[in-house]
């Protein structure tokens, strides 16, 4: 079973994503003394685009927000779905 027992929908494709569309947070639920929370949004934003990229069959070289702009960019300047891993 993929979804939590809570979940309105049941049918979710991981508990993961059930979690995520749920809105539950594991991380920065307080704030603490040596947590940067632009350095968490940053983190969650490339981790978001990597995903986006590799939904689309893109493989960038890494989850840096430049290589996954590079590989997108090239994607479309080649009509190719780029793949780091083939090079």
């Amino acid at each position: 079973m993929a979804c939590s027992s809570s979940c309105a929908t049941q049918d979710c494709p991981n508990y993961g994503t059930c979690m995520r569309n749920k809105g539950i947070k594991t991380f920065l639920l307080q704030p603490h003394k040596g947590i940067d929370s632009a350095k968490d949004k940053k983190f969650n934003a490339e981790l978001n685009a990597y995903e986006a990229a590799i939904r689309q069959g893109v493989q960038p070289e890494g989850t840096s927000m430049a290589k996954i702009e590079r590989a997108m960019q090239i994607s479309e300047a080649t009509g190719v779905a780029f793949d780091a891993g083939a090079s």
